[in-house]
């Protein structure tokens, strides 16, 4: 499993595609909604960018969604013409979105900078257990694409196969352990992916974390702010990140396309995602916006943090693509 340790945004798309290329994994599953998008570079030099099925799609692996999933039916069918796959299986309980889903959004959530794409609303709408409903994948997807996604996941286990779990949005956006109300609609957490997967804990391996140098959230929309930060952090200016990073930077949400806000590195947040989550393995993305002395004293700090909860540094990350990986020691 792959899982962020901060607001979001912190690569897990890029690490994604780096396990793909260089680990054995069998099938990959995913419960993206649409606030949530995930990005790689292909080996061919391509862009991918997911918002529906997994990147390991674009890898030619097995994959599987996950009930607890939110999509629109065009943009699935425009993922799966992209990655030009079939080998792709939806379980029938995802929740399909409707306009009448982002309306409903727009109207409510504009003041937490919501990404308004309509997920919140598509699982309401799913919790209200309509007997005569028919926003279901169920209802809406062609039924070859339908299947009993646990089955295959487990049954891919028993026979010694490797399973990746691919998460969305960060940690601290959980509707439980985040900045409430400034979070998104679900948790983010190794117990709630598991349990959206189908898998038990007990078939648990490696849970990767992912961070990021500069910790951002989404941007903030006119009448709305996206939340607060940690104590121990504070909100700067991509001028200020320019400056110290020596090259002209500013970053957009793959979603909205919004400015993210942009906040210095927290240990408090990395401690409590440390303590909570409990990683075995950490990468740190962005380490490119350090100088290096600065870098090797921010290393030196996270390496002792994590050291306490037994997680050990396993990549850095200085560029968009799978090749600006470094292996640590």
């Amino acid at each position: 499993m792959v899982i962020g340790g901060q607001f979001g945004s912190e690569g897990k798309g890029k690490t994604y595609g780096w396990i793909y290329e260089h680990e054995q994994v069998d099938v990959s599953i995913c419960d993206f909604s649409p606030n949530a998008g995930h990005t790689c570079w292909l080996p061919n030099g391509t862009k991918a960018v997911s918002k529906v099925i997994p990147l390991g799609a674009w890898y030619g692996k097995k994959c599987l969604i996950g009930p607890h999933a939110v999509f629109d039916v065009h943009r699935f069918h425009e993922e799966l013409h992209v990655s030009e796959f079939t080998k792709i299986l939806v379980n029938p309980n995802v929740s399909i979105l409707s306009e009448r889903d982002a309306e409903r959004e727009r109207a409510f959530y504009s003041g937490i900078s919501s990404t308004m794409q309509g997920s919140c609303e598509a699982q309401i709408h799913k919790m209200r257990r309509n007997p005569n409903g028919d926003s279901l994948a169920r209802h809406k997807l062609n039924g070859i694409f339908i299947g009993d996604t646990f089955d295959v996941a487990n049954t891919a286990l028993d026979n010694g196969e490797t399973l990746l779990i691919e998460t969305a949005q960060g940690f601290d956006l959980g509707l439980n352990h985040g900045f409430y109300p400034y979070v998104t609609s679900r948790d983010c957490l190794v117990g709630r992916v598991l349990d959206n997967a189908g898998v038990s804990p007990r078939r648990l391996g490696n849970v990767i974390g992912v961070i990021r140098t500069f910790p951002i959230r989404v941007g903030n929309v006119e009448g709305g702010w996206s939340g607060p930060c940690y104590n121990d952090q504070k909100e700067i200016t991509w001028d200020e990140v320019s400056k110290i990073r020596g090259v002209e930077t500013i970053e957009r949400t793959t979603v909205t396309n919004r400015v993210r806000r942009v906040f210095t590195f927290s240990f408090m947040q990395l401690t409590r995602f440390m303590n909570i989550v409990r990683p075995t393995h950490l990468v740190i993305n962005f380490a490119d916006y350090l100088p290096k002395p600065t870098l090797d004293s921010f290393l030196e700090q996270v390496i002792n943090t994590a050291g306490m909860y037994d997680c050990q540094l396993f990549m850095l990350g200085t560029g968009p693509k799978g090749e600006d990986f470094m292996l640590c020691e």
